[in-house]
């Protein structure tokens, strides 16, 4: 196979996570050739044309098989009709791929009218969350929509081993953000988000750390960090405490959720749908609805044995680091890609996409009707 990325980033080294783990692919056979493009900030008419140019030159030149568009989903990128009806038209007539890494939909933002245009024009287009998220992007037109939750960048951080004597009893990373519409559903969950903060501080005191932006006036706030320190932070803490999600679709996370839970420290978490079927409640990941049950959680993990409570993380971070990596994830998504161009050349309508990220005990077949929306093949 042999792919061209266009990855969302103002060099490639912004997805290093994803650029790595295709060059691994490389040096494993999975893929034949690979080349990057980073897309972020060339969205003026002159750039635009330049990296239409450049995309179309190197996807000729390598004979691309595959052209995977990640995470184009930047509001300012203009209408890619033009160029992904050029690389249509390509001897090689390369699969088209795309993918979202934040939430949009009904309760959230809106899908990018670029981003909806790829997709519908896309062989495949990957989220991080199904529900009403998938549901937008079929009333627009899309097919062949699939569940990629997130995965931790797997160059960055490490399926770790927390620290012997950490600092602080909870860790929370996260801003404290103000949507611009106070009405959204999104700044509901700020507010939300806001309340748990003020109410970790009150129970927790100065055992309680609090990473961010935003949060200047509470005791507990260590200050912002750059995104490649949030695993260390986190390892100072006996439990890591997540926030509210911006939006309940379908198993939805962040990648933030990730980073944490290949931390190897215990993770208290928010309940959205469906999440139970990527990690194991009450082992992997510890979920509250609301939070009388967040408390009660983080004190009944507090109140383990140092030991219980570090081999529960340990093991949760190696669980991670088999399976919910980057790398796995972009694996997973060209294997599902060249199944489908495979079975196409062949005459048959392609299969169902294989799915490599549930639980073992899980009935992937039962769940297909979740993860896949509007297959087509």
């Amino acid at each position: 196979m042999k792919l061209l990325s266009l990855l969302q980033g103002g060099k490639v080294e912004d997805q290093i996570g994803y650029h790595r783990a295709c060059e691994q692919l490389c040096s494993e056979g999975f893929l034949e050739t690979y080349r990057a493009i980073p897309f972020l900030g060339r969205h003026t008419s002159a750039a635009w044309a330049t990296l239409c140019r450049e995309t179309l030159s190197t996807a000729a030149e390598i004979q691309a098989d595959a052209v995977f568009f990640q995470f184009f989903h930047d509001h300012r990128m203009p209408c890619p009709d033009d160029l992904v009806a050029a690389l249509r038209a390509l001897p090689a007539k390369p699969a088209l791929f795309t993918s979202a890494g934040d939430s949009f939909g009904l309760f959230t933002r809106s899908f990018p009218s670029a981003f909806r245009s790829v997709s519908r024009a896309a062989d495949v287009t990957f989220l991080t969350g199904m529900g009403y998220m998938a549901d937008s992007l079929v009333n627009s037109g899309s097919r062949n929509i699939v569940l990629m939750p997130n995965g931790f960048c797997q160059t960055r951080f490490a399926a770790g081993v927390p620290v012997n004597q950490p600092e602080f009893d909870v860790v929370f990373v996260g801003s404290n953000s103000k949507a611009r519409n106070p009405f959204s559903y999104i700044r509901r969950l700020q507010r939300e988000r806001y309340r748990q903060i003020t109410l970790l501080q009150l129970h927790y005191g100065s055992r309680f750390a609090l990473y961010g932006r935003g949060w200047e006036g509470f005791k507990s706030w260590q200050g912002p960090i750059p995104y490649a320190e949030q695993q260390t932070k986190s390892q100072q803490g006996r439990v890591i405490v997540g926030g509210y999600p911006g939006g309940l679709m379908d198993y939805y996370t962040s990648d933030r959720v990730l980073i944490a839970i290949a931390s190897g420290v215990p993770f208290v978490d928010y309940w959205t749908p469906r999440v139970d079927t990527l990690f194991r409640q009450g082992e992997h990941w510890h979920l509250y609805r609301n939070e009388q049950e967040m408390l009660a959680t983080i004190d009944r993990l507090l109140a383990m044995t140092d030991q219980d409570r570090r081999q529960l993380g340990v093991v949760t971070a190696e669980y991670a680091g088999r399976k919910h990596q980057q790398y796995h994830r972009m694996k997973n998504m060209l294997a599902i890609v060249r199944d489908q161009r495979a079975a196409r050349h062949r005459g048959v309508h392609p299969a169902l996409p294989g799915l490599e990220y549930f639980l073992p005990e899980v009935d992937v077949t039962a769940e297909m009707s979740f993860a896949v929306r509007a297959w087509n093949g």
